[in-house]
């Protein structure tokens, strides 16, 4: 049973992403929407992505690009999901875990 993780808040300011790392199986997904879409930012995402290499890894397109942030993540480790996106991951996982 997978796991879908949100995280809303921001990795700078907040310890949130470090709890839900701590809790995430291989193969859950953690979707970074709001604030969080920071810790996906390059800088932000080196500190991190070893611990997070067996999920799946999503970002939400509108806080994206709402923050201007649209070139500050690869695309390489994250895949881009709209609200219709963000629904069909909510139906997708067999529960979802919001953080904040």
């Amino acid at each position: 049973m997978a796991t879908l993780h949100t995280v809303n808040q921001n990795l700078d300011t907040h310890d949130v992403l470090e709890h839900c790392l701590q809790v995430a199986h291989s193969g859950d997904g953690l979707l970074l929407l709001e604030e969080g879409i920071y810790a996906a930012s390059v800088g932000s995402f080196a500190r991190w992505h070893t611990r997070a290499r067996t999920l799946n890894l999503y970002v939400l397109r509108e806080d994206v690009l709402l923050r201007g942030m649209e070139e500050r993540i690869n695309p390489k480790y994250f895949r881009f999901v709209d609200y219709e996106g963000f629904t069909r991951l909510c139906l997708e996982y067999s529960k979802v875990v919001s953080w904040f």
